[in-house]
């Protein structure tokens, strides 16, 4: 092993080997323990996007197909299949009223009406000024303001200790071009007690276009009571929650062997949060998660 190697391995380790923690006095979730998980079956081994449904079940993408699974929670096991277009990568999904919107890396929008009667299903593509460069990963309803909120892991020709979620706009069928919210990357490493050595190397990885290893969204939801934005991330297995001005309230660290790589997340009525595994040499799965009040 060279020297250079061995460094790397030791520093990698002292970022993922430690326990997880919530980086915060008060987080409504008690993360460390699932109410339920669901194993889910190989078609939803790259699952990345969710979407809660009222009659118990989640809708679900995963990034390989142009599919959107209807997952049933009582009976764990899919219960549809929705093909709306080629396989690609797709990464996000939300539920409107009666249509679904699924988000293609390229920040490319699929609107499907008419899911439940495929004689009569209409898919619309729309095209938004994202494009790969944007890696669009995070897609959810905003009930209150009518959009839908897109969360980009990327940051291209700007700076990147930011973060940007766009807003689509679901009466004009357009993405606003002024980001909704803007998250500084430094501020999740100040909230997460990140390492001074942690911040050298994403300088350093980062003037070779590496991406940080802390924070980089890959889902997106907001809460039905706070109308916080609840925002996964995958690279760094952290989960960050802003209000609507785009204020860190809260920093929570995934940990490793509960969370095998964080995709999606979604809200019930209740409150409850569902987040979404990818499998990665086991079997990928969704985790429950009961609202802790005041």
């Amino acid at each position: 092993m060279k020297v250079s190697h061995f460094f790397l391995w030791l520093f990698l380790f002292s970022l993922y080997g430690c326990s997880g923690q919530i980086i915060s006095e008060y987080f409504p979730y008690d993360i460390s323990n699932a109410n339920k998980k669901y194993n889910l079956p190989k078609e939803l081994h790259e699952i990345s996007g969710l979407s809660y449904s009222s009659k118990k079940k989640l809708y679900c993408v995963q990034d390989e197909k142009g599919i959107v699974y209807s997952y049933d929670l009582k009976k764990n096991a899919i219960h549809k299949e929705i093909k709306f277009g080629k396989d690609n990568d797709f990464e996000g999904v939300a539920l409107v009223g009666k249509k679904l919107y699924a988000l293609k890396s390229n920040g490319t929008l699929y609107k499907i009406q008419h899911f439940n009667h495929p004689e009569k299903m209409k898919i619309t593509k729309i095209t938004t000024f994202l494009d790969e460069k944007y890696d669009s990963e995070g897609l959810c309803f905003d009930e209150e303001n009518n959009q839908l909120l897109v969360a980009c892991k990327r940051t291209p020709n700007k700076d990147k200790n930011l973060k940007y979620i766009y807003r689509f706009d679901l009466e004009t069928q357009q993405l606003i071009k002024k980001p909704f919210l803007k998250i500084k990357v430094d501020d999740v490493y100040d909230m997460k007690n990140a390492s001074s050595t942690q911040k050298k190397y994403d300088k350093v990885m980062g003037k070779i276009g590496a991406n940080n290893t802390v924070f980089n969204p890959s889902g997106i939801a907001i809460h039905p009571f706070t109308s916080d934005v609840y925002i996964v991330s995958a690279e760094g297995n952290t989960l960050v929650v802003v209000n609507r001005e785009g204020k860190l309230k809260y920093v929570v660290d995934l940990k490793k062997s509960l969370f095998k790589q964080p995709e999606g997340i979604t809200f019930d009525s209740k409150g409850t949060m569902y987040i979404s595994n990818e499998g990665h040499g086991e079997k990928a799965t969704i985790k429950s998660f009961k609202y802790i009040s005041n």
